[in-house]
């Protein structure tokens, strides 16, 4: 048996993606109990700030309409971080303040700032930084009761691990899928029309183009929400049928409708997809020389002919890079000579398709873009290799998704389990 230790890393990057429009400062404190969770309070205050951040972090202008529409959400959110705070100190786990500490640093790095700038970072955009810190500490101290809890439970054996690479043994062309999601979970029947009305929501907040990871972060009850809700690659088949067929034949880049499982509502995105077993020619190497001959977007047709011919002409001589070279020296046209080395799903898309079929030293036809003609040639290639999960991969693949469940589980079991009055 294998015993895996997750590094729960806080969801530090809430900053990042926050679309820096100044909040206003808040010229009356809203008074008011939203809810009552074992005795203690959420204010109303509470679910304002915190709107502040999620409305901010997800673009989203903050108007009463769009702080009415996510309030229970919001609202959600938080009593779940109030249980998780308790259920902390039930265990004594407490967040030292070198901890709060090393996540303001983080923020700062990944913000691009200076060391000790967090506290005007957050007052020269408006941001509640009391508000930052309180969900910067509840997701610290939930990761280090996972940890805890969790962790010592997780034993992958090993023929968990065989059956599974077995699996992609057997799975030669088969789709394997990068994907992030957002799980809302529907813990009671009642909760089923306020669910099922937020994820609609979400979906039309991010048509408007509010990034997926902001609203992950924000929203999902996932354990992967810290990632910004980066599930990792999935193989074709390994996730349940309602979710395989949401996936079935989208394209990178998009996101699902809300799909209804027995535990709640998803929403998938499809990052990224790629072949078990089979190259993907977009990540092969090339090294690339050039011949580049200038020539205005809008070159007469005399023009044009006349630069075409030279272009022909130097295609038909070049026997390799070496004459590439030699070439470029002595008509010195801007962009003649070394391209470098990039993967061939970097190049312009007019490119792609005549460099895959280029052998070493073969010239290409001329290329017409708007800067000019381009004769084109490989000196190197180092194709792409084709992907097989090793043991560690799998492992913790199977680990995270265990962790996943576990915690979903016992997040449940603590708001059954809890008086909640909602004022």
């Amino acid at each position: 048996m294998r015993s895996i230790f997750f590094s729960m890393v806080p969801c530090l990057a809430i900053l990042v993606m926050i679309i820096f429009s100044v909040i206003k400062p808040v010229e009356a404190q809203v008074v008011g109990i939203a809810a009552v969770v074992n005795d203690e309070i959420v204010s109303a205050y509470d679910v304002k700030l915190r709107q502040d951040i999620i409305l901010s972090s997800a673009g989203i202008k903050p108007t009463k309409e769009a702080r009415r529409r996510n309030r229970a959400q919001v609202l959600r959110a938080l009593i779940n971080e109030k249980l998780q705070l308790q259920e902390a100190k039930r265990l004594n786990i407490s967040v030292s303040s070198s901890e709060i500490e090393r996540a303001k640093r983080q923020i700062e790095s990944q913000n691009k700032l200076q060391a000790g700038t967090f506290s005007n970072f957050m007052r020269e955009r408006g941001l509640p930084e009391a508000a930052v810190i309180a969900q910067l500490r509840s997701e610290i101290v939930w990761n280090t009761v996972l940890r805890r809890k969790l962790n010592p439970k997780i034993q992958i054996s090993d023929e968990e691990i065989a059956e599974v690479l077995a699996r992609y043994n057997k799975a030669q062309g088969l789709q394997e899928r990068q994907i992030a999601e957002i799980f809302l979970p529907v813990d009671t029947p009642k909760q089923e029309a306020e669910v099922a009305n937020t994820t609609r929501r979400l979906i039309a907040q991010m048509k408007k183009g509010a990034p997926f990871t902001a609203i992950a972060r924000q929203f999902s009850q996932s354990n992967t929400a810290r990632n910004g809700g980066v599930v990792g690659w999935i193989l074709e088949g390994q996730l349940a049928p309602e979710l395989e067929t949401a996936l079935s034949g989208m394209k990178p880049g998009t996101f699902t409708k809300p799909i209804r499982t027995a535990e709640g509502y998803y929403i998938l995105f499809l990052r990224e997809l790629r072949r078990v077993g089979v190259a993907d020619p977009m990540t092969a190497e090339v090294t690339l020389k050039q011949i580049a001959l200038p020539l205005v977007k809008d070159a007469s047709g005399e023009a044009l002919q006349k630069q075409m011919q030279k272009a022909n002409s130097y295609a038909a001589t070049l026997k390799g890079c070496d004459d590439i070279d030699r070439i470029a020296k002595e008509i010195k046209t801007p962009g003649s000579g070394n391209v470098g080395t990039l993967k061939i799903g970097e190049l312009p898309s007019k490119f792609r398709d005549i460099v895959s079929q280029l052998q070493i030293g073969q010239a290409s036809t001329p290329v017409r873009t708007d800067q000019g003609l381009h004769v084109l040639m490989v000196c190197k290639r180092v194709e792409a290799p084709t992907y097989r999960p090793t043991t560690q991969i799998v492992a913790q693949s199977l680990g995270e998704q265990r962790l996943g469940m576990m915690a979903r589980r016992y997040m449940r079991d603590l708001r059954r389990t809890a008086v909640i009055d909602l004022r």
